[in-house]
Order: C-alpha cells, then sequence, then structure tokens
C-alpha cells in the first residue's frame, strides 16, 4: 500500500511539474523597456551617433525622426553630403553645461569652444570730406576674431522679432497674442541651448512647431529645407505679424482723426498712407483682407497664406485688441464669433 501512495505521489509530482513546465512555455514574457533617457543623455546620444555617421539612428532621437524613416536609400544618398557636413562640425567631445525642464520642453546647454584668432593686416581708408579729396591711409596689425563683424553687424541693425504669448506652457500654441518686441542676442555667451520637447514619454530634440513641419511635408521637409523653402516660409510668417501690426497703427491713426472711421487697404493706399504693393492685400506669401462694419467704425483684419504650408502655416486676425494667429490649414482665423463685426 506504501509503495503504491509513494507511486501515486510521484506520479503527480511529475504531472505537476509537466504542467508548470508547459504553462510557462505559452507564457509571454514581457520584452524590457528601453531607458528613458534625460534630455541632456538625448543630446549627447544624438551628437554620438552623428559623429558616427550613423543618421538614421541620430535622428530618430529628433522631430525628424518620422521623415529619416522613410528616407529610401537613393535619398539617403542625396542628403549624405548634408548629413556628413552636420557631423564633420561637431567637435570630437561634446561638453554639456545644465538642463532647463519645464514641463513637456526642456533645453539642453552644450559648451562652444571659443572662436579661433588670427592676426591680420588691416588698411583703414578714411574720406575726410576734405575740399581738396584729402585720404588718410593707415595700416595697423589687428587680432580678428572669427565672425565678430557678422555679430557686430547683427548687433546694430536690429530687428524686430515676433513673440507668441500663450497661456500654454507650449509658447508654438495654435492661439498665442503676437507682440513685436526688439532685441538682439547675447553675444558673450559659450553656451548653445538645444530645445527638445517630450514626445510619447520620450525626449526628441527639437520643437513643436519643427515637428508640425516635418508631420506636414515628411520626407520633402528636408529638401524644402535645403531649398530654403522652410526658411522663407518663416520670414512670411514674421513679416506678416509685423505688417498687421503696422496695419493696426495706420487704421487707429486715420481713425483719431476722421470721427472713428475706419479705411479699407485700397482705400489706405489711396489716402497715402501704405505703398502701392498693398493694393492688391498680396504680399510675403499671405493675401491680407481688412473688413469693416456697415457704420465703418469696427475692423478686422485677416491673413491667410497662399499656399498653406509652402508660403505660411498661421492664419491671422486681427482688431484693436490685438493680433492672434492659429495654424488653420490655411484657413481663415476666427477666435470667436463675436469678434467679428457685422460686415457689408
Amino acid at each position: 500500500m506504501e509503495a503504491r501512495i509513494t507511486r501515486s505521489k510521484r506520479w503527480l509530482l511529475t504531472v505537476s511539474i509537466f504542467s508548470l513546465v508547459f504553462s510557462l512555455a505559452g507564457t509571454t514574457v514581457p520584452a524590457q523597456q528601453p531607458k528613458r533617457l534625460s534630455p541632456s543623455e538625448t543630446v549627447r546620444q544624438f551628437y554620438s551617433l552623428l559623429r558616427e555617421k550613423k543618421y538614421k539612428e541620430a535622428f530618430q532621437l529628433s522631430v525628424f525622426s518620422p521623415a529619416v524613416e522613410k528616407l529610401t536609400p537613393e535619398l539617403m544618398k542625396h542628403l549624405e553630403p548634408d548629413f556628413q557636413a552636420m557631423a564633420a562640425a561637431i567637435p570630437e567631445t561634446i561638453e554639456l553645461g545644465g538642463e532647463n525642464i519645464t514641463g513637456s520642453n526642456a533645453t539642453v546647454y552644450v559648451k562652444v569652444p571659443p572662436p579661433e584668432k588670427k592676426s591680420e593686416i588691416v588698411t583703414t581708408v578714411t574720406d575726410k570730406n576734405q575740399p581738396m579729396g584729402i585720404v588718410k591711409t593707415e595700416t595697423r596689425m589687428e587680432t580678428v576674431v572669427a565672425g565678430s563683424q557678422e555679430q557686430s553687424k547683427t548687433a546694430t541693425n536690429s530687428k524686430p522679432k515676433v513673440q507668441v504669448e500663450s497661456n500654454s506652457d507650449n509658447k508654438n500654441s495654435a492661439g498665442g497674442v503676437i507682440r513685436a518686441e526688439t532685441g538682439t542676442a547675447s553675444q558673450g555667451s559659450d553656451k548653445m541651448p538645444i530645445d527638445l520637447i517630450l514626445v510619447n514619454g520620450r525626449w526628441l530634440i527639437g520643437d513643436t512647431e519643427t515637428q508640425q513641419l516635418v508631420a506636414a511635408h515628411g520626407v520633402n521637409y528636408f529638401f524644402l529645407e535645403s531649398a530654403g523653402i522652410i526658411g522663407a516660409m518663416q520670414n512670411n510668417e514674421g513679416q506678416i505679424a509685423s505688417l498687421l501690426s503696422t496695419l493696426l497703427l495706420v487704421e487707429q491713426s486715420y481713425a483719431t482723426q476722421n470721427q472713428g472711421v475706419y479705411l479699407t487697404l485700397p482705400e489706405l493706399v489711396n489716402q497715402g498712407y501704405l505703398k502701392e504693393e498693398l493694393m492688391s492685400g498680396r504680399l510675403y506669401g499671405y493675401t491680407v483682407e481688412v473688413e469693416l462694419s456697415k457704420d465703418r467704425s469696427k475692423f478686422v483684419i485677416f491673413a491667410v497664406p497662399d499656399e498653406y504650408n509652402k508660403t505660411g502655416r498661421f492664419s491671422y486676425f486681427a482688431d484693436p485688441a490685438g493680433i492672434q494667429l492659429a495654424n488653420n490649414g490655411g484657413q481663415r482665423y476666427k477666435p470667436t464669433e463675436t469678434a467679428k463685426p457685422e460686415t457689408k
């Protein structure tokens, strides 16, 4: 009897072991999730991969990832010289100078090596505007810092920059308010800021604006950027924001002197307030329209890109309260129905 019980127990034990083995064999073990890189680790790895000429792997750490993943070998070969130029400009050792994280946005500071200095013989010719046309020539040795002339030019001829204000943490939000602010970048900083955004739990190099452009153009983004189209579009947006600021001032100035009456664009041109180029309302790749109320006591201004995502992305709305914008698919942007006056 004891022998039978012992054999029975062994049989049950064997069955239990086989059951356990088969049950484990059918169980799916979850794959180990990749480590989430910090903003600084992302930047360091990005530059390291670029230097190793692993371009696809590098750009997968950026907002360009969707476009790079779809590059065919032929397209990659075409773009490779640009990528190689980027890689060649990266120093062997990347020294980071800290990071700032605010919500889903981060900035990593990369220490920039000091510019090279060299000695040059500089000849200065000064016209004293004397009656006899006397010219003074002076030759001297100067230490010239690479890029200093361009920096000086930029500092002297500073241009208004467009700043988007919004209640959102993301300064590229669609409903921001534009204002013009004159300023120059700091020339003394030895740190270059690298922007990152948090996307699906991963830090990616880039900003929301570029991410939207890549999403809109896909693989073509690189070719549009190379051809200068992306830069031209962004320039158009800045010019239109500045133009709308000017139009608001002109309308208010005219109304102050004319019993609160506003004018259309062609009327402002005919009155000599605006240049002839604005007669058609088309400028900087945008179409600008001024709409008046029946009694001309109110006005709104609309500006839409002539070719969405090529001449511009944002649609603008302006009234005496200020300027607002939205990425509205190239259509008119109306912040609120009450903001639009009764039109003709």
